[in-house]
């Protein structure tokens, strides 16, 4: 649904434009003079404007002009509603800038006529970028599939192996395993010098592709992390099996300086179907084991008790939740071209009495394999609502609040009759009326993942959180590309682009080419994007000349609590 701006100070006439536009099924906002105009176009970017020129304080050739220099703005298809007929008043308006012009009384097959047109030929020149999009999307040699240390493909390139795998094995009935593997280095005489790490890198890096790679998928996570996919794998296949060979192979002594060198081993092990049936619930349930195993400093053992592992931590979840350990930190998203905070991103943390400081990559797999993740995500939508509302009764315009849910949120089915809502519909409304946070100023980030494979289940709830008033967000745009072609069928009002695209937007064409592209792409489909992990000021330049809506970073801000962001309004 196209979305027209109308600048009218003439109420009947305004209103009656509003009308007929509605009608044909367009989303219509009405400003009644120029300075609420811009500001509506700058906040709600149109994808046209119908702007009478005679207004009190600000004229539509202002209007015209103010937008005109914003970079964001200057592409908004522009028509002039006027009484006025010299061509010299034409000549002017075309100057600034303007598309067309409609001459009061018009008919309406004439304005209807004129949108369209612009309309259409706003389509055809973003189609170019709409190509490029889909050419750097099919070549993945031009993706940010590599890690830069050592050219093995990285985290995106195993979830994407990860998806085939199990596509596969839902067709076969076969088993998939992916393992997350840590490790690090020892002397077993406590004399030899540091370890170079970029040699330890290198050294385990050669072994596992030596290894694994004709055999299986290998991919670097981080500077000490890899990880792995074993496909088509019998009910026989026991995990001691599948990781007996990686022992073998990384656990040797590497020869680097002139030092024996030991490396200290920790895999984490989750296998379809009976860890998860996603890319992402495996990849996060592995990483957590293999986490759980440094922890435990139990060597080679991250596959050891991965039931009780999580048994236990879903109890301590619970637990937790009780003793209030969760708590909430908030990153500020900043619009560019105000440089104004317009919302915030709610990220979760455990403050566990043992373990420190957790993080969610930490605890939230385990708690959804394990049921407890329901009252979790409650818990957070309820703190985050809360602290919204409170900073709703402090500033004007208020600041958004954006909460990442997963699909199993809204796999819920609705309780008693058949017609009962969806339980997340359920609980969704009822925290907000808890809290008294305006729907609006709550926006909802969902993973490709979760709009994918929950097909008109999920676009059934998501009509109806539209409806309700919730802003819908599509998360780590670019992890995944299936559903491009279909971004239309979901009621989506953004994307955010994840933080891979933008480490070499200031030094790589080609990534600076995709960015563009995938902006190009979201203005056509009326979506605002906000790019996340902008941690320079070269990063943020470009994204400035690219015309992306907002962004979020430690270059603005690191997260921080509910207290500090009132400070900041």
């Amino acid at each position: 649904m196209s979305k027209i701006l109308v600048i009218e100070d003439d109420l009947t006439i305004g209103t009656l434009i509003v009308r007929l536009l509605q009608a044909e099924k367009y989303e219509v906002l009405l400003a009644r003079e120029g300075h609420s105009g811009l500001e509506l176009a700058q906040t709600e970017e149109p994808d046209l404007i119908l702007c009478d020129i005679m207004m009190p304080e600000m004229d539509g050739y202002e209007v015209l002009e103010h937008l005109r220099q914003t970079p964001q703005m200057s592409s908004i298809p522009f028509i002039f509603l006027t009484a006025k007929s010299e061509r010299s008043e034409q000549r002017l308006g075309m100057e600034l800038g303007a598309d067309d012009y409609l001459s009061k009384p018009f008919t309406r097959d004439e304005l209807l006529g004129a949108i369209a047109a612009r309309l259409k030929k706003k389509a055809a020149v973003t189609q170019p970028y709409l190509t490029e999009l889909k050419r750097v999307t099919d070549s993945l040699s031009l993706l940010p599939y590599l890690a830069s240390q050592s050219n093995l493909p990285n985290r995106l390139q195993l979830h994407h192996w990860l998806q085939r795998a199990l596509e596969r094995a839902k067709q076969t009935q076969r088993s998939v395993a992916v393992l997350m593997l840590g490790f690090g280095a020892s002397c077993a005489d406590g004399t030899c010098l540091s370890v170079p790490p970029d040699a330890l890198l290198q050294a385990a890096t050669n072994r596992l592709a030596q290894s694994f790679k004709r055999a299986h998928p290998v991919a670097q996570i981080s500077s000490r992390e890899f990880g792995l996919v074993f496909d088509s794998l019998a009910p026989s296949d026991q995990p001691d099996t599948l990781t007996q060979h990686i022992r073998d192979t990384l656990l040797q002594p590497y020869a680097i300086d002139g030092q024996q060198i030991q490396a200290n081993l920790y895999v984490g092990l989750a296998m379809y179907p009976n860890h998860g049936s996603t890319a992402q619930e495996l990849m996060q349930r592995a990483e957590v084991w293999m986490n759980r195993a440094k922890q435990a400093t139990m060597l080679s053992l991250g596959v050891y008790a991965a039931e009780q592992a999580t048994a236990q931590t879903s109890l301590e979840i619970r637990a937790a939740l009780e003793r209030h350990e969760f708590f909430l930190e908030y990153q500020p998203q900043i619009r560019l071209t105000s440089g104004r905070m317009i919302g915030v991103e709610a990220l979760l943390r455990w403050r566990h009495p043992e373990r420190g400081i957790l993080y969610p990559n930490e605890f939230l797999a385990i708690a959804e394999a394990q049921q407890s993740l329901i009252p979790l995500s409650n818990w957070v939508l309820r703190t985050a609502c809360t602290d919204a509302s409170r900073w709703q009764s402090r500033r004007s315009p208020s600041i958004e609040v954006s909460v990442n849910l997963s699909g199993s949120y809204f796999r819920r089915p609705g309780f008693g009759r058949n017609n009962a809502p969806p339980a997340a519909i359920a609980d969704m409304t009822a925290i907000l009326r808890e809290t008294g946070l305006s729907p609006r100023l709550l926006t909802l980030d969902l993973s490709e993942t979760t709009l994918m494979e929950n097909g008109n289940l999920s676009l059934k709830t998501l009509e109806q959180l539209n409806q309700l008033g919730v802003k819908l967000f599509l998360d780590d745009f670019g992890t995944g590309f299936s559903c491009i072609a279909s971004l239309k069928r979901f009621p989506l009002d953004g994307l955010k682009i994840d933080r891979a695209f933008l480490k070499e937007i200031a030094t790589n064409s080609e990534m600076t080419a995709i960015v563009r592209a995938i902006l190009a792409m979201a203005q056509n489909l009326s979506l605002k994007v906000i790019a996340e992990g902008v941690e320079t000021e070269q990063q943020l330049l470009v994204l400035k000349q690219l015309g992306c809506y907002a962004v979020r970073g430690y270059y603005f801000s690191p997260p921080v609590s509910a207290e500090q962001i009132e400070a900041m309004l």
